[in-house]
């Protein structure tokens, strides 16, 4: 039974690192979109445009940012129009979905964070209740051996009692 629950332990642990490092690169990657459409707002170059379309496209891309992929894609086609400042209109309106998906990205971290916690104490609980069985019906098997052998013991010294007294 404990090698079952390791295993099962096992497998949570490894979805949970996957979910988590997934959930932290979206988080930085978000961070880093803010941090440039900010100071695009302010200087507008076509390498810092550049770069805050691939921040964007590699966000749509995460399974995380598809819940937003329109309202991103459609601003990435903006970016991407010859007239650079035609997204000057929608960076206040991106740049607060920017930052609402990284609260929800933070939130589901330390959700997740918070269930990987509760799913490690449950394997505690349960190895320890396992292992405290495990070494309860190891000593009454040894005491039941203990016994066992005691009573062969007696029968035999009863066995030999018996012949001494039917040989006399």
């Amino acid at each position: 039974q404990l090698n079952e629950a390791q295993k099962v332990r096992d497998d949570q642990h490894s979805s949970f690192s996957a979910e988590a490092a997934e959930l932290k690169e979206a988080i930085d990657t978000l961070a880093r979109a803010q941090s440039v459409l900010a100071r695009s707002q302010k200087n507008v170059n076509a390498a810092a445009l550049a770069q805050l379309s691939q921040g964007l496209e590699a966000i749509v891309n995460m399974p995380f940012g598809q819940r937003n992929a329109k309202e991103l894609q459609a601003f990435i086609q903006d970016i991407n129009q010859p007239a650079a400042r035609a997204y000057e209109g929608h960076s206040s309106g991106i740049l607060q979905t920017l930052e609402e998906m990284q609260d929800k990205a933070e939130a589901d971290l330390n959700s997740l964070q918070r269930e990987e916690m509760e799913n490690a104490h449950s394997f505690a609980m349960v190895k320890q209740s396992l292992t405290t069985s495990h070494k309860a019906q190891s000593e009454e098997m040894s005491k039941t051996k203990d016994h066992l052998a005691a009573a062969q013991s007696a029968l035999a010294q009863a066995q030999g009692d018996k012949k001494q007294a039917d040989s006399t």
